[in-house]
């Protein structure tokens, strides 16, 4: 590899991190699938998750301390940030997603949250 910056090297060795060491990453986008998942992999710990998860307490203190008045970022901006200073973040992010969602599919769970 020719003209590898750090970054772009950074970058690669993240992505093998993800392959080699980790059971899984989970996705917070995908919270429920993510669950779903741990239940499935590692149940003596995350039985019973989703279940809790879905409870009325749970649900309820979710709602309440979510954020109000939340503003949007433009697609100019976005663009910028994802084209510009954070696109080793976003390459990362998307690497972990698609790998999080083809070991989904391996598993036979299907997604609640669509990507």
């Amino acid at each position: 590899m020719a003209n590898v910056t750090d970054k772009e090297r950074s970058l690669e060795t993240a992505k093998r991190h993800l392959v080699e060491d980790y059971l899984m990453v989970g996705i917070l986008e995908q919270f429920e699938d993510s669950l779903n998942m741990l239940e499935l992999v590692l149940p003596r710990y995350f039985k019973g998750a989703v279940q809790v998860w879905k409870s009325k307490d749970v649900q309820y203190i979710q709602e309440v301390t979510k954020t109000l008045s939340r503003k949007s970022v433009s697609p100019e901006t976005r663009d910028y940030l994802e084209q510009g200073p954070l696109k080793q973040e976003v390459t990362l992010y998307k690497f972990a997603r698609k790998l999080f969602n083809e070991k989904l599919s391996k598993l036979g769970i299907e997604p609640v949250t669509s990507e």
